[in-house]
């Protein structure tokens, strides 16, 4: 259940990643609030984190090829089957 969740967002932030720049769901995925301090401990994990690990630091590039993006979401869904 938890890696069709995976597959569904992984799935979902190419499909927004080349979409228009001026629509919210992209300008909300890349947006870094600066006002304050953050907590002491881990800090929050965001949904970028979780792309940057799978898909390196310039995932959203690599999500506007989808066939690129494609090749990831495959090596997502056996990484989950391992774990």
């Amino acid at each position: 259940m938890l890696a069709a969740y995976r597959q569904i967002k992984w799935r979902w932030t190419g499909h927004m990643s080349r979409e228009n720049i001026e629509k919210w769901s992209r300008l909300v995925t890349e947006w870094y609030p600066r006002e304050g301090k953050r907590s002491r401990g881990r800090p929050n994990k965001r949904w970028e984190d979780d792309l940057r690990k799978i898909a390196g630091p310039v995932w959203s590039r690599l999500a506007r090829d989808r066939d690129k993006w494609k090749s990831l979401d495959e090596a997502l869904v056996d990484r989950q089957a391992v774990q």
